[in-house]
């Protein structure tokens, strides 16, 4: 192990600048619909062997695109703490009414 850390750049100098993921570990599931797992689901999808991820995973990957299609055309208008109440929900069909209700309470 060397004693101190080498810039990748000392090494080879076409590094300069080259830009690092802030993530080590996103995928397209987690960078597009990781915001609906916890912590701790989050940890289990990552270890979970990546030949049997979307096997395992694949029908919440589904709900998670559904409720975005469903708060597509309401995003903009919505307040993240609005957001929050949506995505947070249990299922698709909880979502759906949570949006309701707030798009409702907007209506008066």
């Amino acid at each position: 192990m060397p004693a101190s850390l080498v810039r990748p750049s000392t090494l080879d100098p076409a590094l300069e600048g080259v830009q690092v993921p802030p993530a080590p570990l996103d995928d397209h599931w987690t960078a597009s619909l990781g915001h609906y797992l916890s912590p701790s689901e989050l940890g289990r999808y990552w270890l979970t062997p990546s030949e049997d991820r979307f096997t395992r995973w694949g029908d919440r990957w589904l709900e998670y695109s559904l409720r975005e299609e469903l708060l597509a055309p309401h995003r903009d208008s919505l307040s993240p703490e609005e957001l929050d109440r949506v995505t947070r929900q249990p299922d698709y069909d909880s979502s759906k009414r949570e949006l309701d209700l707030i798009l409702a309470e907007r209506a008066r």
